[in-house]
């Protein structure tokens, strides 16, 4: 059987894998020179970073399973982090139920509440009626105004921005806060985050070695310009370089508007209208090298209007300094609309702000110790998953035969990361592989 997919983000690499292993010739078509996605990494003078900050928790079986598959296993770094949170123009400590009973920007009562939102969400297992009701509107039922006002409108403003953090579906809260128990050890304490060492570009590249060893062909720098089909129900890819190849089954992996973009001449007027009410946020993320600490903490909130981003994760308090030359890794993000101004604004621009939003943060901090910045930005960080989001959730299939859609769009209600991509990418080489099979 032909295959062509369409992206090589960790999805369409994990999917080419699977069904390359089960005797299919694949193609894999990536508009970039690197493979990854949002996973793909850059070289900072003798190692590798991703562009935009990654981790894993042990509850993430898919990934895990396959890091074990690919040989990776003793790459594969354990470790307990600290985790912050800046509010009324101070850092407490945020990471275990002990922190959060001292953290005083909300009442005793309103920690309590807090607390049981959390246990109660990770003790629910039917989400749909959540998926019927905003998270504002839950999360203020449950956890009090105080508590949204000072903990969860600000998390949910990191990652949608003001135009959609209260039309959130509840039921993403959910899909976020459920897996995470099992990472935890017993009494839901302590919390250990896994990384792979030398940067998750080591589990990009043995996907892609596996898949070229096993007959898989991968064309890096060849982007699809356009998707039709044939009379016979064969699929053909134009690309950009104006060659085009028919396919058996073909598999879209990248963003919903891109498909959009490439098979709009052949997609059903009624189908295209569902597709295009899904909506994205773009990120920008910027990557600084420093030659100090800023803190001990891994994962900072940021709950402060004043600050230009939406969180600070210094990843060298999680893998050590000697793996980067003693270089101190900070990330720092925003999530916004493509049209927003900052989205848009010269890199050089986007590091002076981030600095003097540094400085709030940590009066201490010093420019002078900057060794590089690297901004980097996607138009498609993630899908927001609005109230209601089931009735927009795409099929895999869609209604043109042997055309397939599998993007970040269809994990709902769980959230958009490395191993629910990776789950994505298995699933549906199972449903190819027993659709060729039946």
């Amino acid at each position: 059987m032909k295959i062509g997919i369409i992206g090589g983000g960790i999805t369409g690499l994990t999917l080419a894998y699977y069904l390359v292993k089960n005797s299919n010739n694949v193609t894999i078509f990536e508009k970039d020179k690197e493979l990854g996605g949002l996973l793909n990494s850059f070289k900072v003078k003798d190692f590798y970073l991703e562009r935009y900050y990654h981790h894993f928790f042990k509850c993430d079986i898919e990934l895990i399973k396959l890091i074990n598959s690919l040989g990776l296993e003793d790459r594969v770094i354990w470790k307990e982090t600290k985790m912050g949170f800046f509010a009324n123009k101070k850092i407490y400590p945020f990471g275990t139920p002990f922190e959060l009973l001292k953290f005083k920007p909300i009442g005793i009562f309103d920690r309590l509440r807090f607390g049981l939102t959390i246990l109660y969400l990770q003790k629910l297992n039917k989400w749909s009626y959540l998926d019927k009701i905003t998270a504002k509107e839950w999360l203020k039922k449950f956890s009090g105004k105080r508590t949204y006002k000072v903990l969860w409108e600000p998390l949910l403003r990191i990652k949608f921005g003001r135009k959609f953090s209260d039309k959130i579906s509840a039921a993403w809260i959910w899909g976020r806060v459920k897996p995470r128990a099992k990472s935890r050890s017993k009494g839901l304490i302590k919390e250990e985050l896994g990384y792979l060492k030398g940067s998750f570009k080591v589990l990009v590249d043995k996907l892609e070695l596996e898949i070229k060893n096993m007959g898989g062909e991968i064309r890096k720098g060849e982007y699809v310009k356009e998707i039709k089909k044939d009379e016979r129900g064969k699929i053909e890819i134009n690309t950009g370089n104006d060659k085009s190849e028919k396919f058996d089954k073909v598999i879209f992996t990248g963003p919903t508007p891109l498909f959009l973009k490439v098979a709009s001449k052949i997609l059903p007027e009624n189908f295209k209208r569902n597709l295009e009410k899904i909506k994205y946020q773009s990120v920008v993320c910027a990557t600084f090298i420093l030659n100090e600490n800023l803190s001990d903490i891994y994962w900072l909130n940021i709950a402060d209007d004043e600050i230009p981003f939406g969180g600070v994760i210094e990843h060298t308090n999680f893998i050590s300094k000697e793996n980067y030359d003693d270089f101190s890794i900070v990330y720092l993000f925003n999530y916004l609309q493509k049209d927003d101004k900052m989205y848009n604004e010269k890199d050089d621009k986007i590091v002076e702000i981030y600095k003097n939003g540094l400085r709030k943060i940590f009066p201490n901090f010093n420019e002078n110790c900057i060794e590089s910045v690297f901004i980097h930005r996607d138009s498609y960080g993630t899908p927001i998953y609005v109230k209601n989001y089931s009735t927009l959730k795409p099929n895999f299939k869609t209604p043109i035969k042997n055309l397939f859609l599998a993007n970040t769009s269809m994990i709902y209600p769980f959230d958009r990361n490395t191993n629910n991509s990776v789950k994505l990418g298995r699933e549906i080489a199972k449903k190819i592989l027993f659709e060729i099979n039946s």
